[in-house]
């Protein structure tokens, strides 16, 4: 993956990206809907793809060690 600075996204760089582009985790729904995180590496740990929704009280709660910088939405099925 490859930031846009002028947009925040993240691209791929086959083109070929099954989730579209990944946006800034800021700019995630909070309304509890589900929707695609990616973590970063860190700790030694690898990084992380998963389905998450905001909860009120957890806020985007993947890992314990790491926070997911950036979100999009489900695919269609």
């Amino acid at each position: 993956m490859s930031e846009n600075k002028n947009t925040g996204t993240q691209e791929t760089s086959s083109g070929n990206d099954l989730f579209g582009k990944w946006q800034s985790i800021e700019t995630a729904p909070k309304d509890g809907s589900e929707f695609i995180v990616y973590c970063p590496p860190a700790h030694g740990l690898n990084h992380i793809v998963s389905v998450c929704a905001w909860h009120e009280d957890a806020g985007f709660c993947v890992c314990e060690l790491r926070e997911p910088k950036f979100w999009t939405p489900l695919p269609n099925h």
